[in-house]
């Protein structure tokens, strides 16, 4: 839709998670180029400054080895979604 409207894209990820989201972003991207517009992709937060800091500190080893981890982001209920009878593993993470 975008590139049809002759702008450029910032994609954030993920861009796609099957094959025809796959042939889509490629089809945009090449649609782009004839224009001369950009698909470009980011990653959320890689260049939040809280992020970036966490991340030099434990670099840094301020706060000592890291040797495991689990982490879980339900930000709120935006981005929740009960799981439906019938969906398997796949179809329950994407949506």
């Amino acid at each position: 839709y975008a590139v049809e409207k002759n702008k450029h894209c910032f994609l954030e990820k993920p861009i796609c998670v099957d094959a025809v989201g796959y042939r889509t972003i490629i089809a945009a991207a090449k649609q782009a180029q004839a224009k001369n517009l950009r698909v470009v992709t980011g990653t959320q937060r890689h260049h939040q400054r809280n992020y970036v800091e966490s991340y030099q500190k434990i670099m840094e080893g301020t706060i000592g080895e890291i040797t495991g981890g689990v982490v879980y982001w339900n930000q709120n209920m935006l981005w929740y979604r009960d799981r439906q009878p019938g969906w398997n593993d796949f179809e329950y993470m994407v949506r």
